[in-house]
């Protein structure tokens, strides 16, 4: 345990420390060591995540298929860039480590495409770190790199829709669910109204405490046909996760307001997408899949906060939610449910024997 918390915390202190560095005295080379750093970090990892196992095994039978029966692979319900690159490392060795390795260098340069146009890489890369996106890539690589492709197209939002679809398509080739922010450009796009949003997020928190909303999930879910057999079958699904519940679920809806009523109306992408985010994530707590498509608006943090610290008048709210985030995070190192620890690389013996950790 005690090695984990130096390897993360020793991430988490490095690859901001080195883009200060690097900007800080205008050198690109440090700069872009602090991305390298966090990409080969998460290139050699093995068997971090809760569906690790599961991609794992995707990976390293798809070549086969490809090698066996085409393009019949296609019809297993795979995005075009799973499949993509199940043909490109069909006839490499251990061809699942470079597919699974291929999703987070790309995750990583979106990163810093996203850092660089807002010109954030310091706390871009710390956000990214203490909100638990670096754990959520590590867990479901696939939408993970669709979202970090949604949040660099919202640049986008409000200049160039065309170009924005284009984006939101790309992602949906990594994970079909981003089609959803085809028409979530439209909510983005909308007119922030800041105070309402606000009451509405309250009034949700609300609801989420009173367990209004996973009782009206439940009742949802549990009469759709053909769904509901595998809803009732899926019990993970329902259960609260521990770091997205009690004051996690707080700590989100507090840090959404906050940054809500400091971004500068201007800003309406930014607040629209942390408002929708907030309140998707919040009436579907509890529900895995809810959540997840919550996370294309919600992930926007990571170009909202740091506008926040930017602001000489309202920097301080800025840096009192990092700290929080930070707290959360260190909680997170004890228990995170989607996979964190113990870290393990592709260097250790249970990934020489194939031996993956006990999932309950």
């Amino acid at each position: 345990m005690l090695e984990d918390y130096l390897v993360y915390n020793g991430i988490l202190m490095l690859c901001p420390l080195l883009a200060y560095v690097g900007v800080r005295y205008n050198v690109r080379a440090i700069l872009i060591a602090a991305y390298l750093i966090l990409g080969v970090f998460g290139i050699v990892r093995y068997d971090i995540g809760n569906d690790y196992e599961n991609y794992y095994n995707m990976f390293e039978y798809l070549p086969v298929q490809f090698d066996f029966f085409g393009f019949s692979a296609a019809f297993l319900g795979l995005e075009p860039f799973a499949l993509l690159l199940g043909m490109i490392f069909r006839h490499a060795t251990d061809p699942q480590i470079w597919c699974i390795g291929a999703y987070w260098v790309l995750s990583v340069y979106f990163l810093y495409r996203i850092n660089r146009e807002h010109d954030s890489h310091v706390a871009g890369i710390a956000v990214f770190i203490l909100y638990g996106m670096m754990f959520f890539l590590f867990d479901v690589i696939r939408q993970g790199l669709a979202i970090m492709i949604v949040i660099y197209a919202m640049k986008f939002v409000g200049q160039n829709k065309f170009r924005y679809c284009l984006y939101v398509i790309l992602a949906a080739c990594c994970h079909y669910s981003a089609l959803i922010m085809l028409p979530g450009c439209w909510l983005i796009n909308m007119k922030p109204h800041k105070y309402l949003w606000v009451a509405i997020i309250v009034m949700l928190v609300c609801g989420f405490y009173l367990k209004i909303w996973s009782r009206l999930i439940n009742v949802i879910f549990e009469n759709i046909p053909f769904y509901s057999i595998k809803y009732e079958d899926a019990d993970k699904q329902l259960e609260m996760q521990e770091v997205s519940s009690g004051l996690g679920i707080l700590l989100k809806a507090v840090s959404s307001i906050v940054v809500i009523l400091c971004l500068d109306k201007r800003r309406s992408a930014c607040i629209n997408s942390l408002f929708w985010g907030t309140a998707i994530f919040l009436i579907g707590s509890g529900n895995y899949n809810i959540e997840r498509m919550s996370l294309y608006f919600l992930y926007s943090i990571i170009i909202s906060l740091p506008i926040v610290l930017k602001s000489v008048n309202r920097r301080s709210w800025g840096y009192l939610i990092l700290l929080g985030f930070a707290l959360t995070f260190e909680k997170s190192l004890v228990h995170e449910p989607r996979g964190n620890t113990p870290y393990k690389t592709i260097f250790s013996d249970d990934f020489k024997n194939h031996q993956f950790r006990l999932r309950e």
